[in-house]
């Protein structure tokens, strides 16, 4: 469990920036999905909890070394070599136990080797989308998948007793729930944010040059408080990701348009209301299946299956948000918020519920552009990638 920042800010080891970072180098060069990680993770940590904590000089050389790994490697992409640089620059300060660094030593040549005896395993719902989405003022809109069929349920089932290997409803520093939120699939506590979380606060450490010289800390503030906000309790935890309508897209429009740009709320309009693809704005059911090795399965379609909690509790687990860039253009005109987020939530297949309870994992790249209006901040584009993998 991570400790409040009044008690030292510590993270526990699943959120420990060398896990986070072990977990992506591991998904990156195996091309393992992350719910398998996690798991393996956890038993890694398991299988050396009798060993010695490192000392601090070992998890200096240790995060040092994948650091300039990942920055030399010309096979990744920009992306996800400034995460893992991000996520092992991070690391050399953490104090993690004896298991934890054996875990994050030994969990990308685990993942190899398992993956290597097994090959790659079908999945049981969907096994994985991945769906893009642009609008206002970034680039043109990707071709939409295929329409899907939503799934309903009449209620909801309660949560598996004991939770699978690697899943937690912990929440990191920074995060809590909001006010209950209702669903088809009864009320849940949505994530938002605490007042103190560093996805509210601006730190230019994650700011380009355009940025620091264009843009006064508390306007940026400003913008990041917006931006992050609609992240968190819209775009990841929005009632909407499993409760999609023409009317509740309706209800859901009409309590957040304010928050999008006048000159673009048309275009916006027209996208959340649009249930034939996987929305840019916020995580909802659309999308296409694909097979376990990314081919599309034909006259298939991803049913995203129903939420397994206990109504009036959080649905949503293994919560990762990280502001990763503000940007702007060389004369200041608007400013770009890019989230790397991953959540993971316990559902059933509604068709089957002999499957029992399965994990849901689902990562998301997401770009916020803020434009100013009326002596504030209003979203004017958004351009996000969500890839969803069920098992």
């Amino acid at each position: 469990m991570c400790s409040s920042i009044a008690e030292g800010g510590k993270r526990c080891a699943v959120h420990m920036c060398g896990s986070r970072a072990a977990v992506k180098e591991a998904e990156i060069y195996t091309k393992e999905d992350s719910g398998v990680l996690s798991r393996m993770f956890t038993k890694l940590r398991r299988e050396g909890k009798n060993l010695p904590a490192p000392e601090p000089e070992e998890v200096h050389a240790y995060a040092d070394g994948q650091r300039v790994r990942a920055r030399f490697d010309s096979s990744l992409s920009k992306r996800d070599s400034n995460t893992l640089i991000r996520n092992w620059t991070k690391a050399r300060d953490e104090e993690p136990d004896g298991g934890t660094f054996h875990a994050w030593k030994n969990l990308r040549s685990s993942a190899a080797a398992q993956k290597l005896r097994r090959g790659v395993a079908a999945l049981s719902i969907g096994t994985a989308v991945v769906v893009t989405g642009a609008c206002g003022a970034q680039p043109k809109q990707e071709e939409a998948p295929t329409p899907t069929t939503t799934p309903t349920a009449e209620q909801t089932t309660e949560a598996p007793a004991p939770t699978p290997d690697g899943f937690t409803y912990e929440l990191p520093s920074g995060f809590t729930t909001g006010q209950p939120a209702q669903s088809v699939h009864g009320e849940y506590l949505p994530l938002s944010l605490e007042e103190n979380s560093p996805l509210l606060n601006y730190s230019d450490s994650v700011a380009t040059p355009e940025v620091v010289s264009n843009f006064d800390p508390e306007d940026v503030q400003e913008a990041q408080q917006i931006a992050s906000t609609f992240v968190v309790e819209q775009g990841v935890d929005s009632v909407l990701v499993y409760d999609y309508s023409e009317e509740n897209a309706e209800a859901w429009w009409n309590e957040n348009k304010d928050v999008f740009h006048p000159d673009y709320q048309n275009d916006f309009h027209s996208l959340v209301t649009d249930g034939s693809k996987r929305n840019p704005l916020v995580d909802n059911n659309g999308g296409d299946a694909l097979g376990p090795n990314g081919e599309r399965l034909e006259g298939g379609h991803w049913s995203r299956g129903n939420p397994v909690y206990e109504t009036g509790t959080v649905r949503t687990g293994n919560v990762s948000i990280e502001l990763v860039e503000i940007s702007s253009d060389s004369n200041g005109s608007y400013l770009v918020f890019e989230y790397d987020a991953s959540v993971r939530r316990i559902i059933e297949d509604p068709s089957d519920l002999s499957k029992g309870p399965m994990v849901e994992t689902t990562d998301s790249d997401f770009s916020i552009s803020m434009l100013p209006h009326n002596g504030s901040w209003r979203i004017a584009g958004t351009y996000n990638n969500f890839s969803t993998q069920v098992q």
